[in-house]
């Protein structure tokens, strides 16, 4: 809970100090195995292998995501992004652990994060 807090304080601090000068900020959430659809049945067993950290990972994504959401509605300039749904339907070889990419699960983030800095610089002009 504290690590969170301690986040989502940054995070608040930082979207208040890009609004006070006209930038822009994009908040990322990194998706973790446990919230892939569909599973398949080795990432269940990889699930099961890291169970003891099921409930405090599932707990504190679904808590951050929530609170960036709402963060990001109320900074202009802040938007966010829940990553989790560009890795539905792929290998769990684009991850290295439950939590961890792998080299291509990276490519896929560098991808859709370029894909959203470029979107957001075409709208606002460069800032």
């Amino acid at each position: 809970r504290e690590v969170v807090n301690f986040y989502r304080d940054n995070l608040s601090t930082m979207a208040k100090s890009v609004d006070g000068v006209g930038a822009k900020i994009i908040f990322a959430l990194q998706p973790s195995l446990y919230f892939k659809s569909p599973m398949t049945e080795n990432e269940v067993r990889i699930s099961r292998q890291y169970l003891g950290s099921v409930n405090f990972v599932a707990q504190a994504y679904i808590r951050i995501r929530d609170e960036l959401t709402v963060l990001a509605s109320q900074n202009k300039n802040a938007r966010f992004m829940d990553l989790s749904t560009a890795f539905n339907g792929r290998s769990e070889g684009y991850f290295g652990d439950n939590v961890h990419f792998s080299k291509e699960g990276y490519s896929i983030v560098a991808e859709r994060l370029a894909d959203a800095l470029t979107s957001m610089l075409n709208q606002t002009g460069g800032n």
